[in-house]
């Protein structure tokens, strides 16, 4: 999802209301590949991000873990 398609599904909310969100940006997956020394495209960063957001399970979310198995998947498809 781009930033400003979750501007606009936040709209619809009364701005009083409390939330609890958690972001995780293509700059994200660039330093977990630095991290384990591999060079992604940004399409490469795209399909990860999409696949975090579509196919993550609710009950681990998302983190530097599901990052990395997101790249590995990309890697090796």
């Amino acid at each position: 999802m781009k930033i400003k398609d979750m501007i606009k599904k936040l709209k619809r909310y009364d701005q009083e209301r409390e939330i609890l969100d958690c972001i995780w940006l293509e700059d994200d997956v660039f330093v977990k590949a630095e991290d384990m020394e591999i060079e992604l495209t940004r399409n490469q960063m795209k399909n990860i991000i999409s696949n975090m957001e579509n196919k993550h399970d609710a009950e681990v979310g998302v983190n530097w873990d599901v990052i990395e198995y997101w790249i590995d998947q990309e890697l090796n498809k």
